[in-house]
């Protein structure tokens, strides 16, 4: 990649575009003559919810039109599904590459796209190196190449930190938002309150920072968020409703494999303690297979917990999270299980065998 971009970790302004609507955003774009595209499509976030636009190529040009309350990412992509990354900001943007290159393409007035690339500059000559790594393993199962591929992750994972760690990195907040499962909520603090204003300001800040406002309502002694959706039977459910009983709470899947490896444990539990007061409530990631959720429940005989759907849902413009459980639990992989006290209050996040020895505590009994 020929480009050269000067990363500098100090605080300072921006100019942006003198427009009259700080929200808008122009983007001008210009493809190669052979790339042979018609139509392209733009799609970005705008208040938690996907945008589609889509614009005519006349002489290999194109122009997108819109409005962003701050900088936010995007993906470029035609008919034939070549897409690519770019970061917008309101203010007139000038685009010229190829969607058969994804990583060489030019965005003037975009300063996050710009950190964006300078991070592709740094990580992709590892990227490429990893994928001729995997190859060989794959051939012949080379013992060496599984400890360069994991030197590659070491320095990949030392470039990310240099970003995240940067106060004044715009696209040090995006990083930090995609590992936010990753890290601890002292961690997650202690980079986000490092950020300049600016830094925070931006679309994967405000999901930083609703990140954090739902950690600490998780937190060990809070009162466990409420949770309201409809069960497998279609009956009205409220988690706050249990209160009074000890509530295993596991978000799983039916296409989980360690989620379903877990039910035989869970139904132990259920066995030794439900009439001294536990309950067991599943909120499955099925909203799109409704079928092989009811069929995953048969199959491992657990009927009798309270189940519900996550609340997921597509609306042919990505998914409406409004109704998310999820969401409420900060859930990023599966299973996540929580375990929340008769007062109904949240005990923590634990593990399987981390909630057989709570629960033994609680009730008096010993494995």
């Amino acid at each position: 990649m020929k480009r050269i971009i000067l990363f500098i970790c100090i605080g300072g302004c921006v100019s942006g575009s003198c427009q009259s609507d700080p929200t808008r955003f122009v983007l001008n774009g210009t493809f190669r003559p052979d790339d042979d595209v018609k139509t392209v499509y733009l799609r970005y976030e705008k208040d938690g919810k996907q945008i589609y636009d889509t614009a005519t190529v006349s002489g290999s040009h194109f122009r997108f039109e819109g409005n962003i309350d701050a900088p936010a990412s995007a993906t470029l992509f035609d008919e034939q599904q070549r897409r690519m990354e770019l970061y917008l900001t309101p203010a007139k943007m000038e685009f010229a590459g190829s969607l058969a290159e994804p990583y060489q393409f030019t965005l003037t007035g975009s300063p996050m796209n710009d950190e964006y690339m300078e991070y592709m500059d740094k990580v992709l000559p590892l990227y490429k190196k990893a994928e001729v790594l995997q190859k060989e393993m794959q051939n012949a199962g080379n013992s060496d190449a599984r400890k360069q591929l994991e030197s590659l992750g070491q320095q990949v994972n030392e470039i990310e930190r240099e970003f995240i760690a940067c106060p004044a990195s715009r696209y040090g907040i995006v990083l930090l938002e995609r590992k936010l499962a990753n890290l601890s909520l002292e961690e997650i603090e202690h980079y986000f309150d490092s950020y300049t204003e600016e830094v925070r300001n931006s679309s994967p800040g405000w999901k930083v920072d609703a990140e954090i406002q739902r950690a600490k309502r998780l937190l060990p002694g809070q009162p466990a968020p409420e949770l309201v959706g409809t069960d497998i039977d279609g009956k009205p459910f409220r988690l706050s409703e249990l209160q009074g009983k000890y509530v295993i709470l596991d978000f799983w899947a039916s296409w989980c494999a360690p989620c379903r490896a877990s039910n035989p444990h869970l139904i132990g539990l259920w066995n030794k303690y439900h009439e001294k007061g536990l309950e067991i409530v599943c909120v499955a990631d099925d909203d799109g297979s409704r079928d092989a959720w009811r069929n995953a429940i048969e199959k491992d005989g657990v009927g009798m917990f309270h189940h519900l759907l996550r609340g997921l849902k597509s609306n042919g413009n990505g998914f409406d999270r409004s109704n998310d459980l999820s969401l409420i639990y900060n859930v990023h992989s599966l299973p996540t299980k929580f375990l929340i006290d008769s007062n109904g209050k949240i005990v923590g996040k634990v593990s399987t065998e981390e909630i057989t020895t709570k629960l033994a505590e609680v009730f008096g009994e010993y494995a």
